[in-house]
């Protein structure tokens, strides 16, 4: 299957990173644009979430939701650019499970920018696999975006640890019906929509106030600064607008 085609203007990305850079703050992940030996441009989503040392519920609960997205690598592509001249970025998912004693202090010592953070570019979270009672009704919760509780029962649900994950890229709910892996509520959806990728890049440069996010490196392509539009260009997408996910295994 070929890789879905995300459009977004380019100008917009570099007079955001130029003029209002993201801060120090809440930040939940980072994107780093890279290029290869080959030449091959690409984005890379980066995040870690921590989990208490020896708590294997978490962790295994935690590797099992990161890897659905980290599967998602090269499925998706960002076209940057304008009619005359415009550059392709596969994306790529690098989301970690990471032990550590404390992972709130863990946590504020990253986002503080401390000397000795584990993480340092600003891109940690948490995870934590809680007892059924603790969350109500709800199967999983993320807190202030980067917080994840998930219920014990629902540790290898497909849809619940990957659907909470995605809120600490910033993505928000889909519809119920949407077959997304983010559709609001717990409806064993896993699939991944563009729309959602799309919103983890558009958070990147364009909400910068909510400090959530650090971007590293620049796009190289012909800028017109003047051009602030956005837009995403459905005709050229290569699928119907989903893929299955490959973390559906046993």
């Amino acid at each position: 299957m070929k890789a879905q085609i995300l459009s977004i203007s380019f100008s917009l990305l570099l007079t955001i990173f130029l003029y209002e850079p993201v801060m120090a703050g809440k930040k939940d992940f980072s994107l780093y644009f890279e290029q290869d030996l080959n030449g091959i441009i690409s984005i890379r989503v980066k995040a870690s979430y921590y989990v208490k040392t020896g708590d294997t519920d978490s962790r295994k609960a935690a590797e099992f939701a990161t890897q659905f997205w980290n599967k998602q690598s090269g499925e998706f592509k960002l076209r940057i650019g304008d009619k005359n001249s415009d550059f392709e970025y596969t994306i790529y998912f690098d989301l970690g499970v990471v032990e550590v004693g404390d992972p709130a202090a863990e946590m504020r010592k990253d986002k503080t920018g401390a000397a000795n953070a584990t993480t340092s570019d600003g891109s940690s979270n948490s995870f934590m696999v809680v007892d059924d009672s603790y969350l109500g009704k709800s199967a999983g919760k993320t807190f202030g975006c980067n917080s994840i509780k998930i219920k014990q029962g629902m540790k290898y649900d497909p849809q619940v640890g990957a659907h909470e994950i995605g809120h600490t890229l910033l993505i928000e709910h889909a519809g119920t019906f949407s077959l997304s892996v983010m559709a609001n509520g717990a409806t064993g959806s896993n699939f991944v929509l563009s729309k959602d990728v799309r919103q983890i890049i558009v958070a990147a440069f364009n909400t910068p106030t909510l400090n959530r996010i650090t971007v590293h490196g620049l796009p190289a392509s012909p800028v017109s600064k003047t051009d602030m539009k956005i837009y995403c260009n459905t005709k050229k997408k290569s699928s119907r607008g989903y893929l299955k996910s490959l973390a559906n295994v046993e």
